[in-house]
């Protein structure tokens, strides 16, 4: 049966953590009225221009299972992200280009922070071959948040962040998992939506989130280890700032992705996993994304309490 449908056992304790990296480049151009008050005192105004970023995105989650009936697992993540940014700055044909005034918007920088670490409760059951769980839970507002809206600073000409890691409100999460154990072969499905459902102090909303994915693993015949390969989806809505829908930012963005999944088994209560998920198809609204890859990798252990 897949992992991703099995209950716990009562009174058992998984704690895993992982850390994952991946790469970003994005390409925007900046433009009046967010170049800043210069567009209004300067003659001519400044002129449009490139920004060229790429940020390398990397952090490690503890998640926390534990069992408290054969059927009832209370679930729990916190993750640590750290952002490293480089941005070159060209004009519209390419040519490198300095900025004047000088661009408030990004600079060479390392970010760090918690993000929004979320509480669910998981009902779950094995029936035979057969394995499904139900998750009910929230992302919780304790995650680095900006102090000021970054468009109303950018048109100000204050130095501003655009990086944040969490939402500043309460976003509620609904989950499944189904899976079925044909032996040699285990497959396995799940979905999960986060839900924004307000807005922040500063007038932050953050868009909708969708996950599904499907995997197909097998021991290969080993006693140790299992591998797995799949496909993943995930769909994010526009953010809003102030009701609006910005110029840069999320502006709503869909990814297919292939994924590739190892585990081994150290001994009988602890465990490594990794994987590897390529992007075969993203449609990113607004500013030019790329990414080559995400990798993951993690230690898992459990404890009977």
């Amino acid at each position: 049966m897949a992992a991703a449908a099995a209950p716990l056992a009562q009174r058992v304790l998984v704690v895993a953590l992982t850390t994952d990296f991946t790469t970003i480049k994005s390409t925007h151009v900046e433009d009046c009225p967010d170049i800043g008050p210069a567009c209004a005192t300067q003659m001519p105004p400044p002129q449009p221009y490139q920004h060229h970023l790429q940020n390398v995105a990397y952090g490690v989650t503890l998640d926390a299972q534990y069992g408290v009936l054969l059927w009832l697992t209370i679930a729990a993540t916190v993750p640590y992200r750290f952002v490293t940014t480089s941005v070159q700055y060209t004009d519209l044909a390419g040519n490198p280009y300095v900025p004047v005034p000088p661009d408030t918007h990004h600079r060479n920088e390392t970010v760090t922070g918690f993000g929004d670490p979320t509480l669910a409760a998981v009902v779950g059951q094995a029936v035979g071959r057969w394995g499904y769980s139900v998750r009910l839970g929230a992302m919780l507002p304790f995650g680095r948040t900006l102090d000021v809206d970054p468009f109303i600073a950018g048109r100000l000409g204050l130095v501003h962040e655009h990086i944040q890691f969490g939402a500043g409100t309460v976003r509620p999460i609904v989950g499944g998992a189904a899976g079925y154990d044909f032996g040699g072969v285990g497959v396995d499905a799940f979905f999960q939506g986060v839900f924004a459902v307000a807005t922040n102090a500063i007038g932050y909303r953050p868009g909708q989130r969708m996950n599904a994915g499907v995997h197909v693993s097998s021991a290969l015949g080993l006693s140790r280890a299992r591998f797995g390969v799949g496909a993943e989806m995930a769909h994010e809505s526009t953010e809003t700032w102030q009701g609006i829908q910005q110029e840069e930012g999320n502006l709503g963005r869909t990814d297919v992705l292939a994924v590739l999944s190892a585990r081994y088994a150290a001994g009988s209560r602890v465990g490594a996993f990794a994987a590897l998920k390529v992007p075969l198809y993203v449609n990113a609204v607004g500013a030019q994304l790329s990414y080559p890859f995400v990798v993951q990798l993690g230690v898992a252990t459990a404890l009977s309490l």
